[in-house]
């Protein structure tokens, strides 16, 4: 039968209820309502929602539900209205599955962002600067009057690349650096010595000048 029958006017309000029995089962609808043609309700029912909160991005795209009204037309071409069907949407349960899984989804990117980053900077600590700053400290324990006494150090994987290069270089320096203050201490002996001669040969000359005399 349809709406357009008036044998079966008599279980409209039946299959009404199984209607809108049947439209509730869904989580997304809050409420249904039947209407005749006369504007009499045929079955109407609705539930509410407890203890739930409505979600800000439903808040943000809109009203949090929002009504239909379907008009009800009979089987037959050409019959007119034969009543209505109101169904109003809760859209936070109609949305939470999206906005659920959405949720998830940022939360495994921004996840997956702090582990990538963590992983980036404790690769840059290992690879460049505590090598930076264990030859930092080598430099600190340079000794002034021996340079080269303490060569620099880097580890084996960085022998090759541009820290190993700083090293190299840098022992380098300090190598020269002691070879002059080895040969400014060599003069220096050597003048001290000569000075010394000098010295002596002055003094025995005037003793002999004033033994002459």
């Amino acid at each position: 039968c349809d709406w357009s029958s008036d044998v079966c006017s008599s279980d409209l309000p039946n299959l009404a209820r199984e209607v809108v029995n049947g439209l509730l089962q869904y989580d997304f609808i809050s409420s249904v309502i039947i209407i005749d043609d006369v504007g009499d309700v045929l079955a109407t029912a609705s539930k509410s929602r407890v203890g739930e909160r409505v979600h800000w991005l439903t808040s943000a795209i809109g009203e949090a539900s929002h009504t239909y009204a379907i008009p009800l037309m009979g089987q037959r071409s050409g019959d007119t209205q034969r009543g209505s069907l109101t169904i109003t949407v809760d859209r936070l349960q109609a949305f939470s599955p999206f906005f659920s899984r959405v949720t998830r989804e940022v939360a495994f990117i921004i996840a997956g962002a702090l582990v990538f980053a963590f992983v980036l900077v404790a690769v840059f600590y290992f690879l460049i600067t505590k090598p930076l700053v264990t030859l930092s400290e080598a430099f600190d324990k340079i000794l002034p009057m021996e340079p080269a006494r303490i060569p620099l150090r880097v580890d084996t994987f960085h022998e090759a690349d541009e820290l190993g290069l700083v090293a190299k270089s840098g022992n380098r320096l300090l190598k020269a650096i002691q070879d002059l203050l080895h040969e400014r201490e060599k003069a220096h002996d050597e003048l001290e010595i000569h000075v010394e001669e000098r010295t002596r040969e002055l003094s025995r000359e005037i003793t002999e000048r004033k033994y002459v005399e």
